[in-house]
């Protein structure tokens, strides 16, 4: 869901809450609002248990990124350098070497190896198994690990 959309809601949520608050009927509420009496219903027991606050966006779903702008900027310097400046053999990127260059920077460790990282990263940023140039792949496996800006 954009964050377009997740606002609309939200202002739908607070805006039936202000109505429930004038003596407006959950049905009633329903009806203006285009959903179901029982969605009010969950919305009038957030309000009553938790206000306005409670009616709030919570942002988007999943992790938040456990990698700052300036981490991954950093990240960003450390793979233009090329890996053998990073002390690895070889001008090659692979997805672990990726990994261990994130942890070395931020302190942030992502386990590469079992099957499904990997094929949700590769998906993203079109990785060969045994090749990974790192400038042209890191957004996509930043992004594949809800880390890119």
């Amino acid at each position: 869901m954009s964050s377009a959309e997740r606002g609309r809601r939200e202002e739908l949520r607070l805006r039936a809450a202000g109505w429930l608050v004038e003596g407006v009927s959950q049905a009633e509420v329903a009806r203006r609002s285009g959903v179901s009496p029982q969605a009010v219903s969950v919305w009038h027991r957030a309000w009553v248990d938790g206000g306005a606050d409670a009616l709030r966006s919570a942002g988007p779903p999943g992790a938040h990124r456990r990698v700052s702008d300036e981490g991954f900027a950093e990240v960003a310097a450390v793979l233009e350098a090329g890996s053998e400046a990073a002390g690895f053999t070889g001008q090659v990127w692979t997805l672990a070497r990726v990994g261990r260059v994130i942890t070395q920077v931020t302190g942030v460790v992502y386990a590469f190896g079992d099957a499904g990282t990997w094929g949700d990263v590769s998906s993203q940023a079109s990785f060969s198994r045994g090749r990974a140039h790192a400038i042209g792949c890191l957004q996509g496996v930043l992004d594949a690990l809800d880390l890119g800006a």
